[in-house]
């Protein structure tokens, strides 16, 4: 307990670490980053770096949308 103008008071820290955070949701910054770098690497122009990550941004996580339904879609059959 600490004192702050003479009233007690009781301080509680919340810490967050990565190791309680789900992994899923690194995938979406990690997703956004990747295509950012890639895009920025083929083009000079920002509205064509937006564009290109954008367009490579929704592949990437479409295809692992499709990834985790057909796990699902295998692991339910059994």
């Amino acid at each position: 307990m600490t004192t702050i103008l003479g009233l007690w008071t009781e301080v509680s820290v919340v810490m967050i670490s990565p190791a309680n955070i789900p992994t899923y949701w690194f995938v979406l910054p990690l997703v956004i980053a990747m295509s950012c770098v890639y895009s920025a690497s083929r083009h000079e122009s920002w509205s064509k770096i937006a564009g290109q990550s954008l367009r490579l941004s929704g592949m990437i996580l479409g295809i692992l949308f499709l990834a985790m339904a057909v796990l699902l879609l295998i692991n339910t059959q059994v």
